[in-house]
């Protein structure tokens, strides 16, 4: 089952003693394109804001009812370590984070890139989080870059070119995330004009080039044209993608 990071921002955060706010964004590693935090909107009982919560906190998601349980009580969540508002995320915070709720760290995973025998070459674009997660205002260093963190949000992600044989095929519109792995295996793609818009599931199994400073991604065309679809036809029945 996949799981649209657009519809998710819809969903209520539920912990251990009540409910704890709403998703307001995810970020994933460049590396392996795997979710490493779920930004959670506490607003409505924490004037604190926004807090940053791994996927492995996760013990269930309810579809139907659009809800995220949490393994932990609102007293945790509270008093775990923030980030500062006016510097990006490092990775001493995320230690200080990981270490306070028990997390692995998952920049020390083996797993290479998903992208399969391709490049992922091209600076990362880690920008500050200081503009979309910690506030609602643009910043002065909103447009900085950060290559020595290799994290971006869905958010940002949408709208990269998706290029095919030196063809623009379309842009990104939205990510699809395996629940079960947290891991960005579809990503949907917007093609056609403004009166023939259609929507397109590719694998990122497909890709074998991102340049995340250019926002492209190059995917191999034969692959895309032979098997988008019954892709199309099993993302839309909400199953796993056959290969």
């Amino acid at each position: 089952m996949y799981l649209k990071a657009k519809s998710l921002g819809n969903f209520t955060m539920n912990s251990k003693d009540g409910e704890l706010g709403s998703v307001h964004n995810l970020y994933f590693t460049t590396k392996s394109l795997s979710i490493c935090y779920i930004v959670g909107d506490t607003r409505p009982w924490f004037i604190g804001g926004k807090v940053l919560l791994s996927p492995e906190e996760c013990t269930a998601i309810n579809i139907e009812d659009q809800t995220i349980s949490i393994n932990a009580t609102k007293e945790q969540i509270k008093n775990s370590p923030k980030p500062d508002k006016h510097s990006p995320i490092s990775r001493s915070f995320e230690k200080q984070l990981s270490d306070y709720y028990g997390w692995r760290y998952y920049w020390r995973d083996t797993i290479g890139p998903l992208i399969n025998s391709g490049d992922v070459s091209g600076t990362p674009v880690a920008k500050t989080l200081t503009p979309s997660f910690l506030t609602d205002k643009p910043s002065e260093k909103e447009n900085e870059v950060h290559f020595d963190h290799l994290l971006l949000s869905v958010n940002e992600m949408r709208g990269f070119q998706v290029i095919a044989k030196n063809q623009q095929m379309g842009k990104v519109s939205d990510i699809l995330i395996n629940h079960n792995t947290w891991k960005i295996e579809l990503l949907e793609l917007e093609i056609g004009g403004l009166l023939s818009k259609q929507y397109v599931p590719i694998s990122t199994e497909w890709i074998t080039h991102i340049n995340w400073s250019e926002q492209t991604i190059i995917m191999n065309k034969d692959r895309y044209q032979t098997a988008e679809t019954e892709l199309r036809n099993h993302v839309k029945a909400g199953q796993p993608f056959s290969t």
